[in-house]
């Protein structure tokens, strides 16, 4: 979603803004059909939204500190390491590996 924001002219800030509020919408959405489903473990749910509230409040304060900037290069390197990760899982799974 922050690809396709910063392709529609955002700058980094407000693009990943807008994609955290996007974000939260689609994870209310899945949510309320999955607690319609009877399908949400409830323990697990809390467990990771306490750690989804710390691990949020630390990178606001961390983004805040160190810059846009900063944060820009973090976002690339992270992003490119884990393609390369997808892409070198992907072809040992087409050797058979």
């Amino acid at each position: 979603m922050l690809f396709v924001l910063l392709m529609f002219g955002f700058d980094f800030l407000s693009a990943a803004g807008n994609a955290k509020v996007l974000n939260f919408a689609s994870n209310l959405g899945a949510l309320i059909l999955f607690i319609i489903l009877g399908q949400v473990d409830f323990v697990y749910g809390l467990i990771m939204a306490v750690s989804m509230i710390i691990g949020s409040y630390m990178g606001a304060q961390f983004a805040i500190n160190k810059g846009v900037s900063y944060v820009k290069l973090l976002f690339i390197i992270i992003t490119s390491l884990l393609i390369l990760k997808n892409t070198y899982d992907y072809i040992m799974q087409l050797l058979g590996k």
